[in-house]
């Protein structure tokens, strides 16, 4: 009886080891399949790792291959060269980079430039602005605030035509005018202060870029040769001639100095009691008040006339006048006597440089990024490849792969 009672015992205690055996060998392959589950998840997420790692470096070592020349000239950076061309070059990359590891398949890549055209007018200004932030904070531009800067005089002997119909029908602008160029500066400062504010700081940058990488009359020192000698004029006239430019230009400067003459005449007592005396010496009765009228408009722009003769021997000019600093007379202006110029300036004011600036602050933004592109590549044409067309190159590109059947997306820009 007890025998049989301690054979029974050491069944049960054989069968509670088997349960325990069993038990401990499922726990034991679960916790193999759960190990074996992150080390698959790990080495996938490796893979994708080093997949994304090797397309973005592929991408980034197209951009690379960014025309150097127009980096070193304008401080731009662009990649010349088709979708096809991108598409191929990146293949190229990262085809070197998975070389050996059959792990990771990879397929459809695919490279679009369109969109980062640098013909653009929205991006290529952006890139404009994104450089002179840059040149400024490293002291590579200086500031250009209004009223400083020598005293220069004008250069007005260059006479420098663009008759090749290629280059021209090829430039960017394709003869886009910008309209009538004082009627734009007047809506500008018709809106007052606040309008000309609105126009932002990237504006100012951009006006800025221009007139530190483009020559003017007054300023011929950018550092390379160029084709137009007035490119700040060309950019805000858009003719084929320096001195069609330059011209027209300095029309446009006597009309606004005009304008701010007459202000100042009629809000001078004097001078008007100056004008009714001669309008009743020249027509008696009741045609003095038309005779008023055109006086004083004759002798606004006789005075117009002389402030950019002043202008023009590189001397500053106030912006509104006084008495202290009208110069012609009205007896000449009638006799027709007026001759050379009268400097009542005393160093004070805007030079012929700061005029344009002003310009060019109030034209069409449009149409002043397409004519800045249109000197570069004049310029790039001139200097270094006759071939070179501001349409061929990218800020960028976008890039499509397939990797283990996901499909991945990459914007690569500068």
């Amino acid at each position: 009886m007890a025998a049989a009672r301690k054979k029974s015992r050491h069944g049960i205690l054989r069968e509670d080891k088997g349960s325990s055996m069993i038990f401990l060998l499922l726990v034991l392959a679960g916790m193999i399949s759960i190990a074996s589950m992150y080390i698959y998840g790990a080495g996938l997420l490796t893979d994708r790792s080093y997949a994304e790692s090797v397309l973005h470096l592929a991408g980034r070592s197209v951009l690379t291959e960014y025309d150097t020349e127009l980096k070193e000239e304008y401080g731009i950076l662009a990649y010349r060269g088709s979708s096809y061309e991108a598409q191929e070059a990146a293949s190229m990359y990262a085809a070197a980079s998975f070389m050996g590891n059959d792990r990771i398949r990879w397929s459809g890549l695919s490279a679009d430039t369109s969109p980062y055209c640098l013909l653009d007018t929205g991006r290529f200004r952006k890139e404009i602005v994104s450089y002179t932030k840059y040149a400024l904070a490293r002291g590579l531009l200086e500031d250009g605030t209004l009223g400083i800067g020598e005293e220069t005089p004008l250069d007005l002997d260059h006479e420098r035509t663009l008759r090749s119909s290629r280059v021209i029908h090829a430039l960017p602008s394709g003869g886009a005018g910008s309209g009538n160029l004082w009627e734009t500066v007047k809506q500008a400062f018709s809106g007052g202060i606040t309008e000309i504010i609105t126009r932002g700081t990237d504006n100012y940058l951009f006006d800025l870029y221009i007139m530190r990488q483009f020559k003017n009359a007054q300023d011929s020192d950018v550092g390379r040769d160029t084709f137009f000698q007035y490119e700040a004029e060309y950019i805000l006239e858009g003719g084929f001639s320096d001195q069609e430019n330059r011209k027209a230009f300095r029309r446009e400067l006597v009309l606004l100095r005009n304008a701010v003459n007459m202000a100042f005449l009629l809000s001078d007592p004097q001078k008007m009691e100056e004008i009714s005396a001669a309008a009743l010496l020249i027509a008696p009765g009741p045609g003095a008040l038309l005779a008023e009228g055109l006086i004083a408009e004759a002798w606004a722009l006789a005075e117009a006339e002389n402030d950019v003769r002043i202008l023009e021997h590189g001397k500053k000019l106030p912006v509104y006048k006084t008495a202290e600093t009208w110069a012609t007379d009205l007896q000449s202006v009638i006799d027709g006597t007026e001759e050379g110029y009268i400097d009542t300036s005393n160093g004070t004011g805007l030079a012929y440089r700061d005029y344009l600036q002003i310009f060019l602050f109030c034209m069409d933004g449009t149409v002043k990024s397409l004519r800045v592109m249109d000197l570069i590549q004049i310029n790039m044409q001139g200097l270094h490849d006759a071939s070179f067309l501001i349409r061929d190159h990218y800020l960028g590109f976008d890039m499509d792969v397939t990797v283990r059947g996901r499909e991945y997306h990459y914007a690569h820009t500068y």
